[in-house]
């Protein structure tokens, strides 16, 4: 993270609340925080090109490593990361926090170098990312798997959405042996689940719906997809399941269902592409066009379908991006 003020980030790592900890520095005055803010701008203005003063990172760790985490601990990992960083030379402070379970610290340091030179911030992020991995791996720490890496705190709209539903899913396949009951457990939670069949009629896909909204189970988690399942449950009998027929069309799911009242519907939903995170066929029939299928005695009636509506931004963004085509119907 990159700043253009000391005095904010400075405040914040010593905030009240924090419960922090000055566990090593160098270049500053350390007695106050005065002190600290005005050493860092005071060599900052060596070099008045750098926009971006503050260097800032935060290197957390999992609660499980707590007991081997000290603070001779703790500042040798951060000076091993910043080595590897390349951010030498320079002024820094190393801050721990104890606000949190897990064991975590606050590293700021001045992108002005001692001799006035830039500290380079390029693919920072990237960089960082395979570092912390190396020194997780170098120190023996706890790497987390999947979806233990997630900050569900800090998760909104589509994402916070399909976390629930993984961790439901999650919860009720503990004591499943079979399809017939994982369905029968998953509607006791309001979740209901359907199949894709392919141009031959074999299924190879499964979804989740939950409160109207639908996700293909591999875009919720790798291992929610169909053959994993299968790997679980066992081989499903495909030609006893009554769920919705889907094929493919034009970049667009197409599948049909008889009312009650013996008319047909065919419903289109737009396909959304691998790489999105969102939804996989839309998250209601809100998002579908429908084209009613009439028998010949019907007396046909002008009219449309698609548009889509959304409870949250995420969504909104992308279903003006897969809004369906509309369809007349016959």
């Amino acid at each position: 993270m990159k700043r253009s003020s000391f005095g904010g980030v400075v405040n914040y790592v010593f905030k009240d609340g924090k419960d922090a900890k000055l566990l090593a520095s160098d270049g500053v005055r350390s007695n106050t925080l005065q002190n600290i803010i005005a050493c860092f701008n005071d060599q900052a203005s060596q070099n008045s090109k750098v926009r971006n003063i503050v260097g800032h990172t935060a290197l957390s760790f999992s609660e499980k490593d707590k007991h081997q985490l000290n603070d001779e601990r703790m500042v040798q990992i951060a000076h091993d990361y910043m080595e590897k960083m390349g951010i030498k030379n320079t002024q820094y402070i190393i801050v721990r926090h104890f606000d949190r379970d897990h064991p975590h610290i606050h590293i700021v340091y001045n992108r002005v170098d001692n001799d006035g030179h830039t500290i380079s911030d390029s693919n920072d992020q990237i960089r960082s990312a395979a570092i912390c991995k190396q020194i997780t791996l170098q120190y023996g720490l706890y790497m987390p798997k999947g979806k233990e890496k997630v900050k569900v705190h800090r998760l909104r709209g589509v994402n916070k959405e399909k976390f629930h539903l993984y961790a439901t899913i999650l919860d009720v396949l503990h004591d499943c042996n079979n399809w017939d009951n994982f369905q029968r457990r998953l509607e006791r939670r309001g979740i209901a689940i359907s199949f894709r069949r392919n141009e031959n009629g074999n299924i190879h896909g499964i979804c989740f719906t939950k409160n109207g909204h639908t996700y293909s189970g591999s875009k919720i988690d790798r291992s929610l997809g169909y053959n994993k399942l299968v790997g679980l449950l066992g081989q499903i009998n495909q030609s006893q399941v009554n769920q919705k027929e889907y094929y493919h069309y034009e970049n667009t799911h197409v599948y049909q269902e008889t009312l009650d009242d013996g008319r047909i519907i065919r419903i289109y939903e737009p396909e959304i592409s691998s790489s999105d995170s969102g939804p996989s066929f839309g998250h209601n029939i809100a998002n579908a066009a429908i084209e009613f299928v009439l028998q010949p005695h019907d007396v046909p009636t002008s009219g449309g379908g698609g548009g889509s509506t959304s409870e949250d931004e995420d969504n909104e963004k992308e279903n003006k991006n897969n809004k369906p085509r509309k369809f007349r119907r016959r």
